[in-house]
């Protein structure tokens, strides 16, 4: 069988991903596609603008047979976690392609980038840390390591400036530890940048769709029907509220962030400081970031802080079973989870039944999903009474 793997935010699902979805098709005719999608919170550390429910289910409308959880212990971290949680847990469910979006889309670039980013020596090492010292962020001061040790070019590094190249080689680096057969096919993103406000019709980034909808603008051109028609339905959730909720954590005696993932000292007293200055978490993260921290990762560290997951939290997840949940499906989907050989989780009743190491996981998510619903006024444990949305 010919099975493929998306990993994706759908925040919110655009033209570009259904674009992506159907040149996996038409292509490559595939017998399966399964997508692995960010919970609550996503990879840059902002709530998700729909609910991962709903976000799946349009997922499945739009082509993917599977959709599954990819859970708040990876989804709301740096690239490179992010990239080994989702192909931890594809590679589970059997994937034989990887299909993601790119800037450049040469894969022999892509692959070889990756396989010298794997390849880490000591100068390299001490390269980074001097780099660190001097005030620049890890990214900045991995490429110009590689760059001054002569393993990467100017037009490498200008690959791995753009955004989805930057996950891409990620995908590419856990997926040649996990899985040395596993194919990788790289697809052009289609008129639009990441994160960009271009607009070339019909299509924009979802950082712009989320931007002209929050401000009231009209987005029915940059979206298919399934998601115009939930964002009229959803409610936004409250940047205001989730700030106060932070403060008031931030002041509790208790507050301590030291053994979060991407800590770095001081950082806390910085965080503190700028409380009573800013009204939102991005206020918050611009007042805090520097050259060398990025306000994604202000950001990632606060959320990471209110929903208590440290850096063990993620390791254990890496490093046991795999988390595999069904979000949404349909009925090509279910006929192959019949012969999954791997557990999976539909009813979250039943997660006391699961390997303690996915109980972990589980016990965070609620906490995320319970995060997410109040600040979008919704109501709480939501992961124990919502089933997998099943697509006839």
């Amino acid at each position: 069988m010919k099975i493929f793997g998306i990993v994706a935010e759908f925040n919110p699902f655009h033209n570009g991903h259904k674009y992506l979805i159907e040149q996996i098709q038409s292509k490559h005719n595939p017998d399966l596609i399964i997508s692995v999608l960010s919970s609550s919170f996503v990879q840059r550390g902002d709530p998700n603008i729909i609910s991962k429910w709903k976000r799946a289910e349009i997922a499945c409308k739009y082509g993917s047979n599977i959709v599954l959880e990819l859970p708040f212990v990876f989804a709301c971290q740096n690239a490179e976690i992010f990239g080994k949680g989702a192909l931890k847990i594809l590679n589970s469910c059997g994937i034989t392609d990887l299909a993601f979006g790119v800037e450049n889309n040469n894969i022999d670039d892509l692959i070889r980038i990756s396989k010298i980013l794997l390849s880490e020596d000591k100068n390299i090492k001490s390269n980074i840390k001097k780099s660190l010292k001097e005030g620049n962020s890890y990214i900045n001061s991995r490429n110009k390591a590689y760059l001054k040790a002569g393993y990467l070019s100017d037009s490498d590094i200008n690959i791995l400036s753009k955004s989805n190249n930057i996950l891409a080689i990620e995908y590419i680096k856990a997926g040649l530890n996990l899985n040395p057969n596993l194919n990788y096919n790289p697809i052009k993103r289609y008129k639009s940048h990441h994160d960009t406000e271009d607009v070339v019709e019909g299509y924009t980034s979802a950082s712009n769709i989320r931007k002209i909808f929050i401000d009231k603008g009209e987005i029915d051109e940059f979206v298919p029907i399934e998601t115009y028609n939930q964002l009229l339905k959803e409610k936004i959730y409250n940047n205001k509220m989730l700030h106060n909720i932070f403060k008031f954590d931030a002041l509790e005696s208790d507050y301590n962030i030291r053994n979060a993932l991407e800590y770095e000292p001081g950082i806390e007293n910085r965080i503190i400081n700028f409380l009573d200055n800013s009204n939102s978490i991005d206020e918050l993260a611009n007042l805090v970031s520097s050259k060398r921290i990025t306000k994604a990762r202000i950001r990632r560290i606060i959320i990471n802080s209110l929903v208590r997951v440290n850096k063990n939290h993620i390791f254990n997840a890496l490093n046991n079973e795999s988390y595999i949940r069904i979000l949404a499906l349909d009925s090509r989907g279910r006929n192959y989870l019949k012969n999954l050989k791997q557990d999976y989780i539909t009813n979250f009743k039943e997660i006391k039944k699961a390997p303690t190491s996915i109980q972990k996981i589980a016990k965070i998510e609620v906490k995320a999903s319970n995060l997410y619903s109040i600040i979008s006024d919704e109501k709480l444990y939501q992961d124990y009474t919502t089933n997998p949305v099943i697509i006839p």
